[in-house]
């Protein structure tokens, strides 16, 4: 995922671009940790877990994230296609 978003980067010169391609994809790294934390929560339940976290946090840390990701994507879709940053 880091080769493909590097390749992304190259394609940039704004620096402002760049700071948002990489968030972008860090945000969606810890996303994708969480989701693959509650699947293995579901599938594996007596597995041995060296740190143990509840569900509601993990849920409420999802519901976050999937929110900035949202934000995130529609604000830069707004200042790409309006050319403003509002």
């Amino acid at each position: 995922m880091q080769g493909a978003a590097s390749l992304v980067y190259l394609s940039s010169s704004d620096m402002y671009k760049l700071i948002n391609y990489s968030s972008f994809v860090n945000w969606l790294a810890v996303g994708l940790s969480v989701v693959a934390l509650l699947y293995f929560r579901w599938k594996r339940p007596n597995a041995p877990r060296p740190i143990k976290v509840l569900h509601l946090i993990a849920v409420q840390q999802l519901v976050c994230l999937v929110m900035v990701i949202v934000v995130a994507a529609v604000a830069t879709m707004a200042v790409e296609l309006c050319g403003t940053d509002r």
